[in-house]
């Protein structure tokens, strides 16, 4: 993608020109969010220079992934209210398109947020709101940037109910999660949702957390994602 990106550095400037680099760009986004995490520089560069060219060519059906994706650049910084913001920014711009697949990815991604904020029963409310995320539809919305959105949101409220004390509920939200991970083969997805195993198995202090940490660590070494290697040696750190 960068060798195509520095080919085109050579063209004259023409809104053609505009337009491939703003998909070279969201397609880069998503590959360094994968190997060097969302809240490298480079992620955030890549990012807002294509809501700059989406701008600037009229193309608004491609902001979308775009304000996701500075969504999840603030909430793996931990800064959830920003990202509270932008979460509700993409149900927003879902309403006014009347596009139920980008209303429901921002209702998820506050139902995320609002988990992380402690704000628990809230979250659920949020989260149980968005199983249509399951249609075929609806879940591409946010896979170009991210995980499955639908397996993401089983895992987060499978962490969500167990924080609440419904332990059996969360873990069954949780293994739905994992068998729609390892259904869709998708590099990002399963361990990502195995970083939400150890947390639900955390709060009751299970010796389970160990089993998930090693596939996620053996994941994340064999695909080289720095975020999710990182979760998962914190995660054999509390076992021992």
């Amino acid at each position: 993608m960068r060798k195509g990106l520095n080919e085109l550095a050579g063209l004259p400037a023409s809104p053609r020109r505009q337009q491939q680099e703003l998909g070279l760009r969201v397609a880069l986004a998503s590959a360094l969010a994968a190997t060097k995490g969302y809240s490298a520089t480079d992620v955030t560069e890549t990012i807002v220079r294509a809501q700059t060219l989406a701008e600037q060519i009229d193309q608004p059906e491609r902001l979308v992934p775009l304000v996701y994706g500075q969504w999840a650049i603030h909430f793996i910084r931990a800064e959830h209210k920003l990202a509270l913001s932008l979460a509700e920014q993409l149900e927003k711009i879902g309403e006014t398109r009347n596009d139920v697949a980008v209303q429901l990815q921002g209702r998820r991604a506050q139902g995320v947020t609002r988990c992380y904020l402690g704000e628990f029963v809230v979250a659920r409310t949020l989260l149980e709101q968005c199983h249509g995320l399951g249609e075929p539809a609806h879940r591409a919305i946010g896979a170009g940037l991210s995980s499955d959105p639908y397996a993401m949101m089983l895992a987060q409220l499978g962490v969500t109910l167990a924080h609440l004390g419904y332990i059996d509920q969360g873990r069954g939200r949780l293994n739905a999660a994992i068998s729609e991970a390892r259904r869709l083969r998708q590099a990002l997805t399963l361990p990502n949702v195995l970083y939400r195993g150890t947390w639900i198995e955390s709060i009751i202090r299970s010796a389970k957390i160990q089993q998930y940490a090693d596939e996620g660590l053996a994941l994340s070494i064999e695909q080289g994602f720095p975020l999710f290697l990182g979760w998962a040696i914190a995660a054999r750190g509390w076992v021992l």
